[in-house]
């Protein structure tokens, strides 16, 4: 057997794999994702709702009127935490407080930066449970109605919840709202088969005690954003309960950046803290579902160019087309659980160029992230060297 042949073979192997999981999370998100029925929907838990919020103003009144409209506001705890913003965002939660008392407005000192927003909200949260929701989303007037039922029902450290995308216009939009869809479906399918890998900190559950006897974000606030994944790793590797909520209306809705420039800045700020990340299981699947398809088409080019007829050629192209088809068609039906949870349209065109294009991406700026600052809302984003 040529060298040749036995790097197709250990390809084939490894694609196998990465259909496994793909095919194992997408199957659990499926599974999960079903309609809650109305009975017995009242939980016994309280819940503490924080917002940590900088430069909201267009989005933030929105946010707090669907806090409002919940149908246990009663049962809920919210406060707004400002992140020294430079606009009018603490003006307005102070106009809506005129009509809701309960809201409370916190304000960021000598500190800065969204994890140091979410410790003086736990600091300042009256319920042991704590959502932790962003000033630009939308929800549902049942979404803390079912957390507080789950957290009730099940009574994890740590919930993961859904967060889907507004539709949007153009590529731009589209292209994000499948990325989302694949994130999605990798945080819910991979907590549903117990190793969750990803969390989006725009709605995510916790237990206060829990935070603070894993310190909060003592050892990790020096690295931008990351909240989200900090925490979960944290959890993850003190052995607590980490749960996913497949409940749609859990789920809370964000809009996709308008431009190209802010979109980069985005993702440069979430790469910035790829290298904090001590969690084995996410480095070896970001390393399979990003390498894969690069060794895929490198493996392809040097066979084109070495193989030829008689040298077991039909064998070695059939071997690669499996692990090709072995990539792609179980990442697209990810994909298409994601965008099914999130009940939004798949076209298999445009899903299969999203995902040429986030391979593409997708290694530059991670390194990109690690050496480039950039600018989000009105600040510098450090990078930790």
């Amino acid at each position: 057997m040529s060298a040749t042949l036995v790097v197709v073979l250990c390809t084939v192997m490894l694609a196998a794999l990465h259909a496994y999981i793909m095919r194992g999370w997408g199957d659990a998100l499926e599974r999960s994702s079903h309609a809650v029925d109305e009975q017995g929907l009242q939980g016994t838990t309280g819940l503490s709702v924080i917002v940590p919020v900088r430069n909201e103003e267009d989005h933030i009144l929105a946010c707090l009127q669907d806090l409002y409209a919940q149908k246990d506001r009663s049962q809920l705890d919210v406060i707004v935490v400002d992140d020294r913003s430079t606009d009018r965002t603490a003006e307005r939660v102070r106009g809506l407080k005129v009509r809701w008392a309960e809201l409370r407005l916190e304000q960021l000192g000598e500190q800065e930066g969204k994890k140091a927003a979410i410790e003086l909200g736990m600091e300042r949260a009256v319920h042991p449970v704590v959502l932790l929701t962003d000033g630009d989303t939308r929800c549902s007037p049942d979404r803390t109605t079912r957390i507080r039922r789950a957290w009730s029902t099940d009574a994890p450290h740590l919930l993961v919840l859904p967060v889907f995308m507004d539709e949007g216009a153009g590529w731009l939009a589209h292209y994000q709202r499948q990325e989302q869809a694949a994130l999605l479906a990798v945080a819910a399918g991979s907590a549903l088969r117990g190793h969750a890998l990803l969390a989006n900190g725009a709605n995510l559950a916790v237990h206060s005690d829990a935070f603070r006897e894993l310190g909060g974000y003592a050892q990790d606030r020096h690295w931008a954003s990351g909240d989200d994944m900090f925490l979960l790793q944290a959890m993850r590797r003190s052995g607590r309960k980490v749960r996913y909520l497949a409940d749609r209306a859990a789920a809370v809705t964000v809009r996709p950046e308008t431009t190209w420039a802010g979109w980069w800045a985005q993702r440069l700020r979430w790469a910035g803290k790829m290298r904090a990340y001590r969690s084995p299981g996410a480095w070896a699947f970001g390393l399979l579902a990003i390498g894969l398809p690069w060794w895929l088409f490198g493996l392809t080019w040097s066979i084109a160019h070495t193989v030829r007829v008689g040298d077991a050629f039909l064998y070695t192209w059939s071997m690669l087309l499996f692990a090709w088809c072995a990539w792609l068609f179980p990442t697209l039906a990810l994909v298409r659980a994601g965008n099914r949870f999130q009940q939004s349209p798949s076209n298999g065109l445009l899903s299969t160029l999203a995902l040429i294009q986030f391979v593409a991406l997708a290694p530059v700026i991670a390194v990109a992230g690690m050496f480039f600052r950039t600018r989000w809302k009105g600040r510098p984003v450090r990078v930790a060297l």
